[in-house]
């Protein structure tokens, strides 16, 4: 029913507790495709080990390190049988209901395409950061033991246009449809924001489900290949991308469309780029509005300081438009 792709380069330190999240899930109609991308600490006689136990169906080594997670997802997907498809990152883990409560709704809704579940966001020994709250259920109000059944266009227009919601592969279960190896070749170019294409493109062909429960537990750590693309301008040239691409693909109104530039420009002078990096950035945006980009930021300033204000002045956080929840 499901095929588990375990992507791994160098955190053997890790792989225990990921592969045991595993084993232990209540669900067990499952393979499970284990892929190195040529590791240099001893996650490969790790991997070899695992490889005996009966669920695992492909133990894949690279010779060669492909420098792009989203290669080997690609690989990974080849591979899969089932007829759902979960990324488990060699870095998280997760609870031992998982995956049932994700086939559960997939099977229920069987437009659905991606099932998404909470997460808990851990440290590099899994303590669970007490003051992160990665699914702002403080501002959304979440009832526990609920879901939310969104049309997959309607999630895209409203919530990925602003940020990535999907923001962690392991707390995904997706439909292994044939749109599936025609996306993931669409987003092998990216290093860092392929999985915000990748989910954005799914969602596209069906509906999605966010489940509230914090069944996923995802490792926030300096060597995430979130954390290192955002220490140069490679993670948000790609951010500009992706919004080129939402700009074509949907119709987004002026302003909404300045609100998000502004977003960018935000982010841009926020992080510590060098005066060359942030100029570079600064033209990459002016490209992609054919506008004055100072402008738009202080309108984009101005926003977030009158919503503040007046609760009916939207800005990105606003715009969520989430459908009633449904009960489990």
């Amino acid at each position: 029913m499901v095929s588990i792709i375990v992507p791994n380069y160098n955190y053997a330190r890790f792989l225990e507790e990921r592969m045991w999240s595993i084993f232990t899930q209540t669900f067990t109609d499952y393979e499970i495709i284990l892929l190195d991308d040529a590791s240099t600490d001893n996650s490969i006689d790790m991997l070899r080990k695992y490889a005996e136990h009966p669920a695992v169906s492909h133990l894949y080594l690279n010779e060669i390190n492909s420098g792009n997670p989203f290669v080997q997802w690609r690989k990974g997907i080849g591979f899969a049988r089932g007829k759902y498809i979960w990324i488990a990152e060699s870095d998280d883990s997760a609870d031992s209901r998982f995956l049932e409560r994700c086939v559960e709704l997939m099977e229920r809704h069987e437009e659905a395409v991606i099932c998404f579940s909470a997460s808990i966001l851990v440290d590099e020994c899994s303590n669970p950061y007490t003051d992160t709250d990665a699914d702002h259920w403080h501002r959304r109000g979440i009832v526990p033991d609920t879901y939310y059944l969104y049309d997959g266009n309607e999630f895209n227009k409203h919530c990925q246009i602003w940020d990535n919601h999907i923001y962690n592969a392991s707390g995904v279960v997706f439909r292994n449809s044939g749109d599936v190896c025609e996306i993931i070749d669409l987003v092998v170019r990216y290093r860092y924001a392929g999985d915000w294409f990748f989910w954005t493109r799914m969602a596209m062909t069906g509906d999605v489900i966010i489940l509230n429960e914090r069944l996923n537990r995802f490792r926030r750590h300096s060597m995430c290949v979130t954390n290192v693309g955002r220490k140069n301008t490679a993670y948000l040239e790609e951010e500009v991308e992706y919004v080129k691409m939402m700009f074509s693909l949907y119709d987004i109104g002026r302003y909404r469309r300045v609100m998000r530039v502004g977003s960018l420009i935000r982010k841009i002078r926020r992080y510590k780029f060098d005066t060359v990096s942030r100029q570079h950035l600064m033209n990459v945006v002016a490209a992609l509005y054919g506008s004055n980009v100072q402008a738009i930021y202080w309108l984009y300033y101005a926003n977030r300081v009158l919503a503040k204000i007046f609760h009916m002045v939207h800005i990105e956080q606003w715009d969520y438009m989430h459908p009633a929840p449904r009960h489990l």
